[in-house]
């Protein structure tokens, strides 16, 4: 019973956490965040995942509404990126 109440907790904790990066934001402020969420991901996995992809599965956020953001702040050298790949940040404004 222990290990169930823990798995819920584990889930309800994440659902919570989710969520609090996606509702009631601004466009850019979702795609920072999960930006800075991926640059916790290995190298190795940064490299196979594709950030359209990434953000997609994760938001309600058209593809435009993504790349337009990605657009602007790959112009501003905010953070590069080898196709469609993050590989460093420099510094995303909050």
């Amino acid at each position: 019973m222990g290990r169930v109440t823990s798995l819920l907790a584990y889930h309800t904790s994440y659902m919570v956490y989710r969520d609090d990066l996606v509702l009631q934001q601004r466009t850019y402020s979702v795609i920072r965040n999960h930006l800075l969420e991926m640059m916790l991901l290995s190298d190795e996995t940064r490299q196979r995942v594709s950030i359209l992809e990434y953000i997609q599965d994760r938001t309600l956020l058209s593809r435009s509404s993504i790349l337009n953001v990605l657009s602007a702040l790959k112009k501003g050298r905010l953070y590069y990126l080898c196709p469609r790949r993050l590989f460093t940040k420099y510094r995303l404004t909050s």
